[in-house]
């Protein structure tokens, strides 16, 4: 059985959790309209700005090897983790702009016991 916190203690883990956060980055969400030949357009806006966060890389091989192909041409590829507030808004539908670099969020943690940061997944295509 795990030790219960108060609601004061956890409040104090987040806000100890939220000096780990030196970087900002931009989260953006995806309208699709359509253009004159009828072809689907993603437009992408920022909706969140100056968002407190921290990249990581995440080393070792990526799932599925090999060199993928988007767009019709081959790319490489990088997996990454963002750490955010425990209370950040964000959905793998998003993307995020870190550092000028574009990351498509591959996994939105979902909810979970004292959760004092909210991590994301993310790929960067090159």
């Amino acid at each position: 059985m795990s030790p219960t916190l108060t609601t004061a203690e956890l409040a104090a883990m987040r806000d100890h959790a939220d000096d780990f956060l030196p970087d900002s980055c931009t989260i953006q969400t995806a309208t699709q309209t359509v253009d004159s030949t009828g072809n689907p357009i993603l437009t992408w806006a920022d909706t969140y700005t100056s968002v407190a966060c921290r990249l990581d890389a995440i080393q070792g091989p990526v799932i599925g090897g090999g060199e993928p192909a988007m767009w019709g041409k081959l790319a490489q590829v990088s997996d990454w983790v963002l750490s955010l507030k425990y209370d950040q808004a964000v959905t793998a539908a998003d993307r995020v702009v870190y550092g000028g670099v574009t990351y498509y969020i591959t996994s939105a943690e979902t909810d979970h016991t004292w959760r004092t940061l909210r991590r994301v997944g993310l790929k960067k295509v090159i």
